[in-house]
């Protein structure tokens, strides 16, 4: 089984632009479409995956196909995220907190990869 991984921090800054930029309130946004303003704050702080349905109720007052956002910020090289979580474990138990520099620019560089082959259509 092929597991997908997202960068939900990056998707919910995402979320919450479009959002601003239509002026609209998470009060606003849970009227229009029956997503709690609390279910709402979790996508935005990047602290859940939402469900395709919720995407799509998300979308209409959005006027933007908000399952092709989370798309582009799909990680494509999650063994890559997992050597790196392993590295980072093994640093943490020899309390090699000082070498964690390395990890955290390795981090860092993964996900600035995360760019979609994705179009919009």
């Amino acid at each position: 089984m092929n597991t997908l991984y997202y960068n939900l921090s990056n998707f919910g800054m995402r979320v919450r632009e479009i959002r601003k930029n239509l002026s609209f309130s998470q009060s606003c946004v849970a009227e229009l479409t029956g997503v709690s303003v609390d279910s709402l704050g979790r996508i935005e702080l990047g602290h859940v995956l939402p469900r395709h349905d919720t995407l799509d109720l998300l979308s209409i007052p959005f006027r933007i196909d908000l399952n092709q956002v989370l798309l582009e910020h799909r990680l494509d090289n999650y063994d890559s995220l997992e050597k790196i979580r392993k590295q980072i474990l093994a640093k943490c138990e020899l309390a090699d907190y000082s070498g964690l520099v390395v990890e955290v620019c390795s981090l860092q560089e993964l996900l600035d990869t995360v760019q979609t082959t994705f179009t919009l259509l």
